[in-house]
């Protein structure tokens, strides 16, 4: 849904209202670099950079779901960003700070764009994002060096610690 111009804009907004009856979200496109970060129990894992060989540089329901698409094929992920500290900095206080904000707990992942200029801005943040084979967050467990096995197991026990005990 990304458009350049109001004309376009117009038109896939009515799309959007007559297919869906209801509100639409709109913001502006952030062009720049994306990133994203997995949290695990509060601590951001590791910063996670969607490198892009297609346009729209977004990560849509093709580039997610739709394997063999050129949108999957284009959208491909690093855990060695040639950021600064300061932006990695930035990337995971501002993950921490959105984990916080959101009440989240166990896992989640916020995702980033950075523009041309290196300002970071919060995209989106997902309390239960995808962890099947390939997804991301798996990737990042993967790359943290975190077990899945151990990542289920810890939220089994998060969920045990915080059930009322029976009177």
């Amino acid at each position: 849904n990304v458009v350049r111009d109001v004309a376009s804009f117009e038109k896939r907004l009515e799309e959007l209202l007559r297919e869906y009856h209801g509100p639409v979200l709109a913001e502006a496109y952030i062009e720049g670099r994306e990133f994203t970060i997995a949290m695990f129990d509060g601590r951001p894992l590791l910063v996670e950079e969607i490198e892009f060989s297609v346009e729209p540089r977004i990560v849509g329901f093709r580039a997610k779901w739709d394997s063999g698409s050129a949108e999957y094929e284009g959208t491909n992920p690093t855990f060695t960003p040639v950021i600064t500290e300061r932006q990695r900095e930035e990337m995971t206080t501002l993950a921490v700070r959105v984990w916080e904000a959101l009440g989240f707990r166990d896992y989640a992942r916020v995702d980033f764009r950075m523009d041309g200029d290196g300002r970071v801005y919060v995209l989106e943040a997902n309390p239960n994002p995808d962890i099947s084979v390939g997804s991301g967050y798996r990737l990042a467990l993967d790359a943290a060096h975190i077990s899945y096995r151990d990542f289920v197991a810890r939220l089994v026990e998060n969920a045990f610690g915080r059930r009322p005990t029976p009177k």
